[in-house]
């Protein structure tokens, strides 16, 4: 059978168009349930930033959006966002998942990291990490140079008395250190402000050595005599310069005083007693001149350059080398003792290089010059006071009297401008019997104790601008070869201190000096 050929005018079946609207339906469908899924998953989120103590907002903290990473991806959304706080410490987001962490940062507050859900409003809380403030004194005038000690941070305080800490805890205590102020010791509690008032400290005081401690009888008359005069403190040998210390050290390098010699047996007790009396007490303890130290240790000893043994001054004392940490930390560990003990103020002495004898015969290990000298007495009084502040005790440093007066270092490391900056008090020893002939004009200085004493405080006044220490003189309460020093020399060298103190606004200071402690009573005004 033969078959029929198909003509052009045969056309196909018409195609269905079922399949095609189904495959838009599922289309349709899918694209709709990913939109919804995204829905689903893409939330806002919003919230505040308070202050944890104030309830305040924080403005302008800085909040950082993680989303979770899986769902941020099927999402396909950022995974990192980023906004600020505005006035009313608020934030949002329009695009979040679940399982968020936001990460925020502020000035002066510590960071936080939360996770959240977008759910609700969410409240986060910054504690603030600074504690600010200002210290002032009783009539409420600003004081500059404050120490402001929290823990282990320590601060001063600016031109205008204005202090900030940083890394505070939510409550501690603040311990507030300024030369010619009490100490003051103030608690804080979850606060970012903290003022402080000091008290005017006055301090009219003597020198004693520490057979006259120890010597009930002769101890008795210096209490007595305080308690119906102005004076008001006591300045006690605890180490001399023969380096003898007078006290029970557990130091090992310590080296006691001979026997007879006068040892305290109970310091504590002693200084108890005297705070018990409203009596300021000052631990004086020689530094580098130091022959029992050289014994004991000969390595950290100045050397001769022509015999390689122990150099000697021209009074055949040795000396420790400044140069060395470890002879600057015995002393500080010493000084550290003291404070323990109960005393008020540590008062360096014989913080410099030797001044006499064969000084071109030193040999201290290393090249010596006027920058390192200076270097090295600023370096140790700046690390005795950043230990010693920690215990909250003043720190001051006796000078010899022609570093007030002359410019350098003398060859022996005392720069006072420098030395200003480290420690809270300088007291020059202005004996007029110790000026040569024709100082300040007068052929004899000793027989001028007024004008000695006031022109050497007016210029060495000049000196201490600005800086952190205060001006405290030891004046001469004896007689000494040539001048014979009564009431009318010692009232006289009292009151040129007190006049410039009172030229420069600032509280009157001031040591007398007699070291067998017999002190002139008709000079002191009376209770």
């Amino acid at each position: 059978m033969r078959r029929r050929r198909r003509g052009l005018s045969y056309l196909p079946p018409e195609p269905t168009r079922t399949s095609f609207l189904i495959y838009l339906l599922v289309a349709g469908l899918c694209f709709g349930a990913i939109f919804f899924f995204k829905n689903q998953i893409i939330k806002p989120v919003s919230g505040k930033i308070l202050d944890a103590y104030s309830g305040k907002p924080v403005i302008g903290a800085t909040v950082l959006l993680e989303n979770d990473q899986r769902l941020s991806k099927t999402a396909s959304i950022s995974n990192i966002l980023t906004t600020v706080t505005d006035l009313d410490g608020s934030f949002s987001f329009d695009k979040a998942t679940d399982n968020l962490t936001l990460n925020v940062s502020a000035n002066y507050y510590i960071p936080e990291k939360v996770k959240a859900n977008p759910s609700a409003t969410i409240s986060i809380s910054l504690r603030p990490s600074i504690l600010r403030g200002i210290v002032k004194d009783s009539q409420g005038k600003a004081i500059a140079h404050a120490s402001v000690t929290s823990g282990d941070k320590n601060v001063l305080t600016d031109l205008d008395g204005s202090y900030v800490i940083n890394d505070v805890p939510e409550e501690g205590q603040l311990v507030v250190k300024a030369a010619g102020y009490k100490p003051a010791t103030v608690a804080f509690k979850r606060t970012q402000t903290q003022d402080v008032t000091v008290k005017n400290l006055v301090v009219k005081g003597i020198y004693l050595r520490a057979a006259v401690v120890a010597d009930g009888a002769n101890f008795q008359n210096i209490l007595n005599l305080i308690s119906v005069t102005e004076l008001n403190t006591v300045v006690i040998d605890l180490k001399d310069s023969n380096g003898w210390t007078y006290y029970d050290s557990k130091n090992p390098l310590a080296r006691p005083a001979p026997e007879g010699k006068g040892k305290i047996p109970n310091l504590p007790a002693v200084v108890k007693s005297l705070k018990e009396k409203d009596i300021y007490t000052i631990a004086r303890i020689s530094v580098f001149q130091d022959a029992s130290l050289t014994d004991v240790k000969p390595e950290w000893a100045i050397k001769s350059r022509s015999t390689g043994k122990l150099w000697a001054d021209s009074a055949r004392f040795n000396w420790a080398n400044p140069y060395l940490k470890e002879v600057w930390d015995y002393n500080i560990d010493l000084a550290r003792e003291a404070a323990a003990s109960g005393f008020d103020e540590i008062q360096f002495a014989f913080v410099q290089f030797p001044a006499s004898g064969q000084i071109a015969d030193i040999d201290y290990g290393r090249s010596s010059n006027t920058e390192s000298r200076v270097l090295s007495i600023n370096g140790f009084l700046k690390e005795a006071n950043l230990q010693l502040n920690k215990l909250g005790v003043f720190v001051s440093v006796e000078v010899m009297g022609q570093s007030v007066l002359e410019s350098g270092d003398l060859g022996i490391g005392q720069d006072i401008s420098q030395i200003a900056d480290q420690v809270d008090y300088i007291s020059p020893v202005l004996f007029p019997s110790y000026f040569g002939a024709n100082s300040f004009g007068f052929a004899n200085p000793a027989s001028q104790p007024y004008e000695v004493i006031n022109k050497s405080l007016t210029y060495a006044r000049t000196k201490l601008e600005g800086k952190r220490a205060q001006m405290r003189p030891w004046l001469q309460d004896f007689s000494a070869e040539g001048s014979t020093y009564n009431a009318p020399e010692v009232r006289a060298e009292i009151q040129a201190t007190e006049d410039v103190a009172t030229n420069n606004k600032v509280v009157a200071n001031w040591l007398l000096w007699n070291s067998e402690a017999r002190y002139t009573a008709a000079a002191l005004r009376k209770k």
